[in-house]
């Protein structure tokens, strides 16, 4: 891609969202709210899926099994949509 004279470089997004896997639980913990949030998280092996709706400003824990794998999608009230997996 051609730079035009004078365009900076652009800093990376931060990241606002920590997301992490254990004993069958999905934590979420936002950094800055974004209001409420659907969250989907699909196996891909099954294609089992269960879905919640949370409330970003606490942290936040769902029960999901033990998936080999699986697809997590998270979108906020602010318009925001976050992807992730587990493998």
């Amino acid at each position: 891609m051609k730079k035009n004279k004078g365009e900076r470089p652009r800093m990376p997004a931060m990241i606002t969202v920590d997301c992490w896997y254990g004993n069958g639980e999905l934590s979420i913990e936002f950094r800055d709210p974004e209001g409420e949030c659907d969250i989907t998280v699909t196996d891909t092996a099954t294609g089992f899926t269960v879905t919640d709706t949370f409330d970003s400003t606490l942290p936040y824990t769902i029960y999901i099994g033990t998936p080999q794998s699986a697809t997590i999608t998270l979108s906020t009230e602010e318009g925001n949509t976050y992807y992730g997996e587990i493998h």
